[in-house]
């Protein structure tokens, strides 16, 4: 999934570097939290999408939360 999201649109956003930490996997191996923040629209859920998409093809569980449930929930 990572490869349709429109890095185009986000010039600000660092694609080297998402692809790098995408294609190493190293936030798994480290027992890392992603969390994306920005304004509406700017991709986070697309690329939240494509990291629990990629853990989960890659035999790893995972969860998505919504930052207001999140707060809920703690």
């Amino acid at each position: 999934m990572i490869e349709t999201f429109p890095f185009e649109r986000q010039p600000k956003l660092n694609q080297k570097k998402i692809l790098a930490l995408y294609d190493s996997f190293s936030f798994m191996k480290n027992n890392q939290n992603i969390v994306w923040l920005g304004r509406t629209g700017c991709g986070k859920t697309g690329l939240a999408t494509s990291f629990l998409t990629h853990a989960i093809n890659q035999g790893h569980s995972g969860r998505y939360v919504l930052f207001a449930e999140l707060v809920a929930e703690l």
